[in-house]
């Protein structure tokens, strides 16, 4: 076999090999639920919208990571307060026992810091799992 054949075959295997780990990481990424998508991006309108429909707020993505723990990850103090008030619970890790109030700390984020531990997050084992004053 050329060089040439041997050169196409290996960009060929090559590129087969890429677009089997894309559609791998593209289906995996979908398995997130909607919430979790939206925190994650950062889609304020689209997170509101799904919590007026009332979705399971601590639903997880497939590593653990809540809503939440995504609107800490991007400092949006205003998409944490929604999702705590819709009930999220602030003291949930995900796999790799990363809380939010560790993530906020993790990234100096002294205004969402401030905002966890308000609504009772307190960095002790012992932490709440629903904002003060709210039962479910």
């Amino acid at each position: 076999m050329s060089t040439r054949g041997r050169s196409i075959r290996w960009l060929l295997f090559s590129l087969l090999s890429f677009v089997t780990i894309f559609a791998a990481v593209l289906v995996q990424a979908t398995g997130d639920p909607a919430v979790v998508v939206a925190a994650r991006d950062g889609d304020f309108d689209a997170v509101r919208t799904l919590l007026a429909k009332r979705v399971d707020v601590n639903d997880p993505a497939r590593d653990g990571s809540t809503a939440l723990l995504w609107a800490v990850h991007n400092s949006d103090v205003r998409m944490a307060r929604a999702l705590i008030a819709a009930g999220a619970n602030f003291t949930k890790p995900n796999r790799y026992g990363v809380t939010p109030l560790l993530e906020a700390s993790r990234t100096g984020d002294t205004p969402m810091i401030a905002e966890l531990m308000k609504v009772g997050a307190d960095g002790t084992s012992g932490e709440r799992s629903t904002p003060k004053g709210r039962h479910h």
